[in-house]
């Protein structure tokens, strides 16, 4: 059984909450989740999943809510989501 890989996103809109979002598979399931992170304080963390019947639906809604294209999507290692969208993104969210 070969596992699916995930894909990452780091959005593009101007908001100082939302930094990235991934889509997986989540085969126990058998369903699609988009997951939207944002980065408080430099650390990155999810605050929303979804779930979709399959990925073009899931990559549809994430490009809608982080402003990317298709082109956008990378595939990633799940163990490399929060160091990547932590050095990557320009949305952080600092708690004063």
């Amino acid at each position: 059984a070969r596992s699916i890989p995930m894909k990452l996103a780091i959005a593009k809109r101007r908001s100082k909450r939302l930094a990235a979002g991934t889509v997986s598979y989540a085969d126990s399931l058998k369903v699609w989740y988009l997951t939207l992170y944002g980065v408080t304080n430099g650390t990155a963390h999810p605050f929303g999943a979804s779930p979709f019947d399959n990925s073009d639906a899931a990559i549809a809604e994430g490009n809608d809510v982080l402003k990317v294209a298709e082109g956008d999507w990378i595939e990633i290692d799940e163990s490399d989501v929060t160091a990547y969208i932590e050095s990557n993104t320009r949305n952080r969210w600092d708690v004063k």
